[in-house]
């Protein structure tokens, strides 16, 4: 007869981080840290209105449809060089991208995004197995007169904010707000974002001790937002996944917002000077037939 092996004993369970974060959380962390969130993002809440195929329906279908784009090399490697030299990281350059690309889109200053954060800060919790992931809601202050560089500094102060605020559960940070409900829309933010580098990265065919990992596909998909864009970058460059709900989007203004998104991405390599408002979004056809 054959032992079962035992897996090592953790000193912590899932349940002993639970109580500990009630009890930090009735310490005055929750006050502290709602008191950050709540000055950020107080007063109206806005829902960000992009030019949509159809109008919003009453009711969200969460039927979704994704688009993929592989960034060239050449671009990737120079993003990475931009975020060197403005003393960003990379997650900060394509989120900065993301909310001016939003930006231009909807001609709104307040642009706020949705982004998971792992939630797993302490050394304790590492290999603890249970649901650590928390979501944070990312606001920019665009208007005309902001710069590239300017941007990517604003977003680098708020990102390490979030960073020592992201304990508080963003459904406290729902109820605390109070938007105005609707079943049409996600509160607080309609718009996801989420960057993963080659560290945190599970590649489809990966091989581990015992263990062969391969992609399923699901046959189906869901868009639990109006347009969430997923970015991975690994050695071979920069792949993202832009999701979008069905209801709201044809495939086509997708395609095109992709392609623009891309052109202010070498527009924002050009000069970190420029303003926002100036990055180039249109491929030269559409200029031309602009222009005509």
């Amino acid at each position: 007869q054959g032992q079962t092996p035992q897996l090592p004993e953790l000193a912590l369970q899932y349940a002993d981080y639970a109580h500990w974060q009630r009890q930090w959380m009735a310490a005055g962390e929750r006050e502290r840290q709602l008191a950050y969130w709540q000055q950020l993002l107080g007063g109206e809440q806005p829902v960000l209105e992009l030019p949509t195929a159809n109008a919003r329906p009453a009711l969200q279908s969460y039927r979704g449809a994704s688009l993929q784009l592989d960034l060239p090399p050449a671009l990737a490697a120079a993003l990475n060089a931009l975020a060197q030299r403005e003393g960003v990281t990379l997650f900060m350059v394509l989120l900065a991208s993301f909310q001016s690309l939003l930006y231009r889109y909807s001609g709104q200053q307040d642009i706020r995004v949705g982004v998971p954060i792992a939630n797993r800060s302490r050394v304790e919790v590492e290999r603890l197995v249970g649901f650590f992931v928390n979501t944070q809601v990312f606001k920019a202050d665009i208007d005309g007169q902001l710069s590239v560089g300017q941007l990517l500094q604003q977003v680098k102060r708020r990102s390490l904010d979030a960073q020592s605020h992201q304990d508080l559960p963003f459904e406290q940070l729902v109820e605390a707000l109070q938007p105005e409900r609707s079943l049409s829309h996600n509160p607080l933010f309609q718009v996801m974002f989420n960057h993963q580098s080659e560290a945190g990265l599970m590649t489809s065919g990966q091989s581990l001790p015992d263990l062969r990992v391969e992609g399923l596909d699901w046959g189906s998909q869901t868009a639990q937002f109006d347009l969430s864009l997923d970015t991975q970058a690994s050695a071979e460059g920069i792949h993202a996944t832009l999701t979008y709900a069905t209801d709201l989007f044809a495939p086509a203004v997708l395609e095109r917002m992709l392609a623009h998104w891309q052109n202010l991405l070498w527009g924002m390599l050009d000069d970190p000077q420029q303003r926002v408002s100036q990055l180039p979004l249109l491929e030269p056809v559409e200029q031309q037939t602009l222009v005509r």
